[in-house]
């Protein structure tokens, strides 16, 4: 995951605008998006200030971590499984999976991948029913 992306999500799980990153940080709103798409990089000391804000390391906001747990005591784990079945030495159950393993279960996700994004264009993103009941 891109430092933007990591600043993005970490901002929309706060519930917090650009526009109050840059407030507290003392830059302008268009430096704030900026950073989140990735046209800029933050200074250090930018960067120093937005891991204090969030609560993170610094780190964990350019990727050299995977694992943070962030100022509301959440743990935050970067959670993509394609980049995850490419490590080395993966186990199930403490018994090693050769290439051929890891190879066979990356091709059965991709394909419910496939599956779902088939699915998923076809009736588009369950929306929750709410209970409206009048008494």
């Amino acid at each position: 995951m891109s430092l933007g992306k990591r600043l993005r999500t970490l901002r929309m799980r706060r519930k917090m605008r650009q526009e109050d990153i840059a407030n507290l940080l003392e830059i302008s709103k268009s430096a704030v998006g900026m950073y989140e798409r990735g046209d800029r990089e933050p200074s250090l000391e930018t960067l120093r200030k937005l891991a204090d804000l969030y609560g993170v390391t610094t780190d964990f906001l350019l990727g050299r971590t995977v694992h943070s747990t962030d100022v509301l005591g959440d743990s935050y784990q970067e959670a993509n499984l394609r980049e995850f079945l490419e490590q080395e030495e993966l186990h199930w159950d403490h018994v090693p999976l050769t290439t051929r393993d890891v190879s066979t279960f990356r091709h059965v996700v991709e394909w419910g991948i496939q599956e779902r994004k088939a699915v998923y264009r076809v009736s588009g993103p369950r929306k929750r029913k709410e209970n409206n009941h009048s008494d």
